[in-house]
């Protein structure tokens, strides 16, 4: 499970148009989940075990039913993740 992105204003200056954004790890406090997305320029980078070029930390409260799929759906109400598509 992933998200394609269209990262257009990075730290580097490049755009990359087919990002691939990854939930990479979870951690429930009691309070909220916070989640991990490793964002890279492509999915064959993350296949090929390249870096991330960007990482993001986001908090949300404790969903019902699945914990993956009701991350993701709160990931793409990130202003950065808006229009998201799934890959």
């Amino acid at each position: 499970m992933a998200v394609r992105i269209n990262l257009a204003n990075t730290v580097i200056g490049a755009s990359f148009p087919t990002a691939y954004a990854k939930i990479t790890q979870f951690v429930w406090n009691g309070r909220f989940i916070r989640y991990y997305v490793a964002v890279f320029i492509d999915e064959q980078a993350r296949q090929s075990d390249k870096h991330a070029v960007r990482e993001d930390i986001y908090n949300c409260p404790l969903p019902s039913g699945e914990i993956l799929p009701a991350l993701y759906a709160d990931l793409k109400t990130r202003e950065d993740y808006i229009g998201a598509e799934d890959c």
